[in-house]
């Protein structure tokens, strides 16, 4: 099993056909350029993904401070290894990490709640995909105004500004992606914890110059904010082989039944495996499912998978490769 999730790697590495100069300083640990910033700060209706950062909708560029941990920067600040502060200082206590890899992060927007929108880009060479980690939380204390919630978009653009990948989440106290916490001040908080997001490019825009831009938005109407961590900005590994790469190697296999699989996927012997996670060929995560409660046996529903092969990783054993029929 250990060859087939090498052989997965290696396939993705291969596919992308690109070398680590797709995206740079994607880990932030040298001084922040080639990345770019801009910021506007004024009121807003929410649109999301579709925000327009250019100047004629207000943006003006910054440098960005490369001294660690300047908080009450105005825009942002490079971080270094510690718990985000303002999040800790909430009760309950949240402890969310700065930083994923190595030793430094960016972290954009400042936790005032004026209305700001902070952009961060770069130019790169398109390949298959940009994979990212990313830590988002939010005050969201007026469900009844949706359309000016802080938001947190990340997405491929090519130089006329068309997208053509992105991804968008907005602050909602009933999307389950969220936790729950009551702020400094009392207003509710929402983060996320440390994610990851992979966005493929389409096959057409391959080779082509194209535009890698993350977006963070307050409130539109000037009263909570919105802020984000980003780390491991790259072009070589998808999430799902990530994470697959990170849990432990070992000569334990599981046990998953039928197999091939039509819709149910039966687990057996699952009390010693905390996280269960199913990826498509191409390293892209699928499902997830934690076994908190240490149930003996868990069942996945794959009904909606295309037949093919998929492989099933756990945090206690080797892969496993499953058939869907």
């Amino acid at each position: 099993m250990k060859k087939i999730y090498f052989f997965l790697v290696a396939a993705i590495l291969s596919s992308a056909g690109i070398s680590a100069q797709c995206i740079q300083n994607g880990n932030f640990e040298k001084v922040v350029n080639p990345w770019k910033f801009k910021h506007r700060a004024q009121s807003y209706t929410q649109v999301g993904c579709n925000i327009n950062t250019s100047a004629a909708a207000g943006f003006a560029s910054f440098a960005m401070s490369t001294v660690p941990d300047q908080f009450s920067a105005p825009f942002g600040t490079i971080v270094s290894i510690g718990s985000d502060p303002f999040l800790a200082s909430c009760s309950p206590a949240v402890n969310i990490p700065r930083v994923v890899l190595n030793k430094f992060a960016i972290k954009l927007n400042i936790n005032d709640g004026n209305a700001d929108v902070t952009s961060m880009y770069q130019n790169f060479t398109g390949g298959e995909f940009i994979s990212f980690q990313y830590a988002f939380s939010a005050q969201n204390s007026h469900q009844g105004d949706p359309d000016h919630q802080p938001f947190f978009t990340a997405r491929i653009t090519d130089p006329s500004g068309n997208i053509i990948a992105s991804y968008c989440l907005k602050a909602d106290s009933t999307d389950p992606i969220f936790g729950a916490t009551t702020g400094p001040g009392g207003g509710e908080m929402l983060y996320t914890g440390w994610r990851c997001q992979t966005l493929y490019i389409p096959r057409d825009y391959k080779g082509k110059q194209l535009i890698m831009e993350f977006v963070v938005a307050d409130c539109g109407a000037s009263r909570d904010f919105g802020t984000v961590y980003l780390d491991n900005v790259n072009c070589q590994e998808a999430c799902g082989a990530q994470e697959a790469r990170m849990m432990p190697q070992t000569d334990k296999l599981l046990s998953a039944y039928p197999n091939p699989v039509n819709d149910v996927l039966t687990i057996s012997g699952a009390e010693s495996t905390g996280t269960f996670v199913l990826f498509d060929m191409f390293g892209k995560q699928l499902i997830r499912l934690d076994n908190s409660q240490k149930a003996s046996e868990l069942t996945i529903d794959v009904s909606g998978l295309a037949p093919g092969m998929y492989l099933l990783y756990s945090d206690g054993a080797n892969a496993t490769k499953i058939i869907k029929n």
